[in-house]
């Protein structure tokens, strides 16, 4: 079997879902950065990778405006009547937090990758990916 067969599939998801840059990629499947590169241009890997971050940020940017709706109007409302939010409201903000780290880092780098403009688009939450939070919210990463 060719390292095509081998490390092809694998090669893409290390690119295209981990972000790992293609030297890194080349040294622990010890295959070649030019074998690599022509792999990555013959796949159109870079458009797979922007595709890919695109639906990850849409998903994340949605959870992230979520967590602050529901925190906002927690605090509000605490204020306002002085009692503190409901079992389910914290349980769900505080689950949340140790997310948001993940949050962060993933816009760090998209900034770092600039493909912050071409996924503006993508700013609108729709049903599929309330779905996804759902899911994610509920424990189904």
């Amino acid at each position: 079997m060719g390292k095509k067969e081998q490390y092809y599939c694998l090669a893409e998801k290390m690119y295209v879902e981990e972000q790992k840059p293609v030297s890194a990629i080349a040294k622990s499947l010890n295959i070649t950065n030019k074998t690599l590169g022509d792999w990555k241009k013959e796949g159109n890997w870079d458009e797979k990778r922007r595709k890919f971050l695109g639906s990850q940020y849409a998903c994340y940017t949605g959870l992230y405006e979520l967590l602050n709706k529901v925190t906002a109007k927690a605090i509000e409302e605490f204020h306002e009547t002085g009692e503190i939010p409901e079992r389910s409201t914290m349980n769900f903000i505080s689950k949340m937090i140790d997310k948001l780290p993940k949050l962060k880092n993933f816009e760090a780098r998209e900034i770092a990758e600039h493909l912050e403009e071409d996924l503006q688009e993508n700013k609108n939450v729709d049903t599929d990916i309330l779905l996804s939070v759902d899911k994610f919210l509920r424990g189904g990463e």
